[in-house]
């Protein structure tokens, strides 16, 4: 029994929900650490950072259309 504080007992800390965080910490998120750190001009975006920022895609190939069954001729005649 004297092992368990009593209500009366606790300390203030003990007794905050525990979803609160402490006064002195304050948590950020990787976007405002990175406002935070952004330059505060209002220059245009330069193409090098907009294609950084982008993800990576693969080029869009476009072929022209064969049929399936295509075989190049046999032998080639030449005029």
């Amino acid at each position: 029994d004297a092992l368990i504080p009593k209500p009366e007992e606790s300390s203030d800390e003990d007794s905050m929900p525990s979803t609160d965080q402490p006064p002195g910490l304050k948590i950020k998120t990787i976007e405002q650490i990175n406002e935070d750190d952004a330059p505060k001009n209002n220059r245009p975006e330069t193409i090098l950072e907009s294609l950084i920022k982008r993800p990576a895609t693969q080029p869009k190939l476009e072929l022209a259309e064969e049929p399936m069954d295509w075989k190049p001729p046999d032998k080639f005649t030449l005029y």
